[in-house]
């Protein structure tokens, strides 16, 4: 194995695990302080991947970096599309998960000093 095609394979890993990183961190951010959960987040985790990005090109060979790009794009596409193949029908995923899924959907998250199952963030 070339000193390339270890690079790439290992920032393409990093890329991959900060991706999904910013993808739990940035919307429990937002939701702690109190912004609805929407698709803005995966577009902030792209321009922080983005970002990242660039900031490579200042140790890595330009190749590096957009073979990086490459494939890092392909996996999440790839993932995207695998993820709407499938439908959860399992027991969980059809009980809780679907009634969380869609308390999320509507914004609305649990307060039992309220005493009602769901309120509006804002």
């Amino acid at each position: 194995m070339t000193q390339i095609h270890t690079n790439v394979s290992l920032l393409t890993g990093l890329m991959i695990l900060v991706f999904v990183g910013l993808l739990f961190a940035i919307p429990s951010l937002l939701f702690i302080l109190g912004f609805n959960l929407s698709v803005y987040t995966f577009y902030i985790a792209c321009a922080g991947i983005c970002c990242g990005c660039f900031s490579m090109r200042n140790y890595f060979s330009e190749a590096t970096v957009s073979w990086t790009l490459v494939l890092f794009s392909l996996s999440v596409i790839c993932s995207v599309f695998l993820a709407g193949l499938f439908f959860d029908i399992s027991w969980d995923g059809q009980t809780y998960h679907q009634e969380g899924v869609i308390q999320l959907a509507s914004f609305c998250r649990e307060t039992p000093e309220k005493g009602r199952p769901c309120w509006l963030i804002r």
